[in-house]
C-alpha cells in the first residue's frame, strides 16, 4: 500500500493530531468521494501534500504544522486565500 509506505518512510515524527475532513468527516460523502486527511505536527515543519489513489479510491494527505494551523484558525483574515 503506497500511503502506508509512505507515511512510514516520511513522517520522521509523530504527528498530534490526524484530521479526517472534507465530506467524509463532515458525514455528507458518496461511496466516490475521496479521503481528505490532515496530519498535524508539532515540530515547526509544513511538509508535503500527497495525493495518490489506493483501489480506485483518491486519497489526499496533507501534513502541516499545529502552531501555524492554529494561527490561521484564530486569524483567518491575516492569511488571504490565492488562486
Amino acid at each position: 500500500m503506497q500511503v502506508k509506505k509512505r507515511l512510514t518512510a516520511g513522517a520522521d515524527a509523530v504527528p498530534v493530531y490526524i484530521v479526517l475532513h472534507g465530506s467524509r468527516g463532515a458525514g455528507t460523502s458518496t461511496p466516490s468521494s475521496d479521503f481528505d486527511i490532515l496530519f498535524l505536527f508539532a515540530d515547526g515543519h509544513t511538509r508535503e501534500f500527497i495525493a495518490t489513489r489506493e483501489s480506485g479510491v483518491q486519497i489526499e494527505l496533507e501534513f502541516a504544522d499545529l502552531a501555524k494551523f492554529e494561527d490561521v484558525a484564530r486569524r483567518p483574515s491575516a492569511y488571504p486565500i490565492a488562486g
